[in-house]
Formats: structure tokens, sequence, C-alpha cells
């Protein structure tokens, strides 16, 4: 979707004014033409209803979690069989139909590690049921852009379950 007020894109992070009241939608001939990101975290800025819920399975040596640490949310993992299951929400994702997760992750013991995104409808469901996306990480530290298209209307939780052995650094989940 794009938006274009004198040749110049508005990008769906910025604000739309009509009539000096802000938008989040704008339809042109009744189709929607443009919508603002809904973030549910931004470079250290957890969104509406940002409650994050953290498990771990097991307590692993060298563990850490942190919600903002630099504009990051940072989750590493150290030796063991351990999952870290962290839940936000919930959003009213009506309208949306793409969650974005940003970030990047190094390799901190292993060479090895695997995270999971996803959309759950169910509060305290770690196995998200809307949309979700195993991500397996490589043996070299890289950046990331994750795209994960859904076909939901309702209340929705932000899923990220985290295996031990690598960091994870999480500047931005939003959806489109």
């Amino acid at each position: 979707m794009a938006l274009y007020y004198n040749s110049n894109n508005v990008q769906q992070s910025n604000n739309v004014y009509y009539n000096s009241n802000a938008s989040n939608k704008v339809y042109h001939n009744n189709n929607l033409v443009w919508q603002k990101q809904f973030f549910i975290y931004n470079n250290g800025v957890i969104g509406n209803n940002g409650n994050i819920w953290v498990h771990w399975s097991a307590y692993p040596n060298n563990y850490e979690f942190n919600k903002n640490e630099n504009g990051k949310l940072i989750a590493r993992g150290g030796y063991g069989d351990t999952q870290l299951k962290i839940i936000s929400g919930g959003y009213n994702v009506s309208g949306y139909s793409m969650l974005h997760v940003v970030g990047n992750y190094e390799l901190n013991i292993a060479n090895y590690g695997e995270d999971w995104f996803g959309l759950s409808s169910v509060a305290n469901d770690y196995n998200p049921n809307i949309c979700n996306q195993y991500m397996k990480i490589g043996d070299t530290a890289k950046s990331f852009h994750l795209q994960i298209p859904f076909s939901f209307n309702g209340t929705a939780y932000f899923n990220w379950r985290f295996l031990t052995f690598h960091k994870m650094y999480i500047s931005q989940i939003y959806v489109v």
C-alpha cells in the first residue's frame, strides 16, 4: 500500500492528518490505500497493552533477558536444553495482514540456535495458531527482517520461542 502527497511517498510509520485529526487508515474510492504501522515493540518502547510475559523452561548458565538494552529486546541462552518463551499483547490486529520482526543475532556458545515467531489468538499460549515462522540460526552473525503473512481479525498475542546457544537482538516488531 502506498500513499503519495505532492509526489512524496508517505511511509507507514508516519502520521496522516485529515482536518487536524490523526488517521490510521486512508481510503480512496472505498479502497484502503494506506494504513499506519502498529508497533508491538519499537526500539525499546513496548506498544499499547505492552505487557511482556517471560517464561524459562529451565534456567541455563549464562542466560539473559532484557526488555530494553540500547533500544533492543535481548535474549541470550547458555548451556542446556532451555527455551525462553515470550508473549506480548493482546493487540487488535483487525485490518492488518503482515507481522514484521526486525533484528539480528550472534552466536555465543555453539554454532546453532532456533527461534519461532508468531501470533496467537489465545493469551499465554506458546504455540502460535494465527501465524508462525521458524528460524534456524546458522554459523555466522546476521541481521534479519521477517515478514510473516496472516489473516485474522480480533485480539492477538505476539509469541517468541527462543532456544539457547545464541544471543538475539530484536529492534522492531510491528504489523501492517
